[in-house]
């Protein structure tokens, strides 16, 4: 009889760890729809979400907005977070209520699958015709290398050398400042170009399964990663106490 109440409690806490992880989701899933919406309405572009290169190989990557216009291709990485988000041009994670790895090195390696794959198919533009935008919807305090002082973003677009930019939700005006921003940005492909790349996009949009998939490779991956760090960890504790 002891045991029912224990098999009570541990079917709650499952329960609420299920909702949490299913509520982060959702929110994330949301984040990519209105910044869709914003994209559209910016651009007058209806972009992919879910982009999936190379889907069933150990190297699978996932996009999360993609699109193209006579100004170029541009991938968002999208993050919701429920507090401010603290990062930096070359820190490995950005700080938040859940820590991440830094988005911008992230996108950075989805272009460069995105070139690959570009590659196979015989599309090629030049290197400058590539956008790495990271997409939030809070307040990002952000520090460039070669600066000393931070930025806050609250809704303006703050970065904008090498192909980057943060947007954020949290503010009226990100609708007005992404318009200005694509608009601010000169025409580097042909409208034939951008029409052929929106239909490779759209043709690689992942389905539920190959995702679901994408995403278990991938936390198995994390995993396996945050194992190697902790026993590197343990490694260096046990030589300081050696010497």
């Amino acid at each position: 009889m002891q045991l029912i109440p224990i098999l009570i409690v541990l079917a709650i806490i499952a329960l609420f760890i299920s909702w949490t992880a299913d509520h982060a989701k959702r929110a994330g899933i949301n984040l990519e729809k209105k910044y869709a919406s914003l994209i559209l309405e910016s651009t007058n572009t209806q972009c992919a979400r879910n982009v999936l290169l190379f889907p069933g190989s150990k190297d699978s990557t996932e996009i999360d907005i993609a699109f193209a216009t006579p100004k170029g291709v541009f991938c968002f990485e999208c993050k919701h977070r429920k507090s401010e988000i603290y990062g930096s041009e070359t820190a490995g994670e950005w700080q938040s209520n859940r820590d991440m790895a830094n988005p911008f090195n992230q996108n950075d390696h989805h272009i460069r699958r995105l070139k690959e794959a570009f590659a196979q198919n015989g599309i090629i533009i030049p290197g400058n015709a590539y956008y790495n935008i990271v997409a939030v919807n809070t307040d990002v305090v952000y520090r460039k290398f070669e600066m000393e002082y931070d930025t806050k973003i609250t809704g303006d677009i703050i970065l904008r050398e090498d192909n980057r930019a943060i947007f954020t939700t949290n503010s009226w005006g990100v609708k007005k400042n992404m318009t200005s921003y694509f608009k601010s940005l000169p025409d580097i492909i042909s409208g034939k170009q951008a029409n052929e790349i929106n239909n490779f996009l759209w043709d690689h949009v992942g389905s539920k399964e190959e995702l679901e998939t994408h995403t278990k490779r991938v936390s198995r991956t994390d995993f396996d990663s945050q194992l190697e760090l902790r026993r590197k960890q343990r490694e260096l504790e046990k030589n300081r106490k050696l010497k």
